[in-house]
């Protein structure tokens, strides 16, 4: 280049600034004008995808933070229900067992038939027996199942009878009356109050906002 001329984005100008040539003159060139607004116009289009890109990814993160919150809520919610059923399971059952420990205490005791008013029965264990199978450990659940078998043992065996009985029969009892409060012990964590869901829900939220504020 010569030592006179200075490229300049509009052309080659002399010492004195006087216009020579452009720097991309002839058919077809482009000059630097035009490659500004190129290079503008391809900015704006990759700042426009990378916007949409980047907004894609936060409205999908979004939504799958949502689907988790909906998923914590049934899942609290079930458990919640769970829990409902298991209790009142084992209250029905226990309530059976609570008969059944009346009858055969005053067999043992009193060495007599108990009245024929008090029905034993094991209709709630029949029906229900499923709901709590998983909730007791295999000791409790053999506990409970052979007490269900020894009640209704005892209840075959007074039949219609009525009035006293032998001392050797009311020794013979004694292992029934043992299995049920055997049964009673290992029934009894599943028949305790169980807190309201207003109160669990309220915890859950406070715990939750503590973990958020950490």
């Amino acid at each position: 280049m010569s030592p006179n001329k200075k490229k300049t984005c509009a052309g080659y100008r002399d010492e004195q600034g006087k216009a020579l040539r452009r720097a991309h003159g002839g058919p077809g060139g482009v000059g630097c004008s035009e490659g500004n607004v190129i290079t503008g116009i391809v900015v704006g289009s990759v700042v426009t995808i990378v916007g949409a890109i980047v907004g894609a990814i936060s409205t999908h993160i979004a939504g799958l933070k949502m689907q988790r919150e909906s998923w914590r809520r049934e899942d609290q919610v079930a458990s919640r229900t769970h829990a409902i059923e298991v209790n009142r399971a084992a209250r029905l059952i226990e309530e059976e067992l609570v008969r059944a420990h009346a009858a055969a205490a005053i067999c043992v005791n009193q060495q007599k038939w108990w009245s024929s008013d008090m029905q034993l029965t094991t209709e709630a264990w029949e029906n229900y027996k499923a709901t709590i199978a998983t909730e007791l450990s295999y000791t409790d659940w053999h506990a409970l199942s052979s007490a269900v078998l020894a009640v209704q043992g005892l209840s075959r065996i007074r039949g219609n009878q009525t009035g006293d009985i032998s001392a050797e029969l009311a020794e013979q009892i004694v292992p029934t009356l043992t299995d049920i409060e055997a049964a009673r012990r290992s029934l009894a964590p599943l028949t305790q109050d169980t807190l309201p869901t207003s109160v669990v829900a309220r915890r859950e939220e406070s715990s939750s906002e503590d973990s958020g504020d950490s």
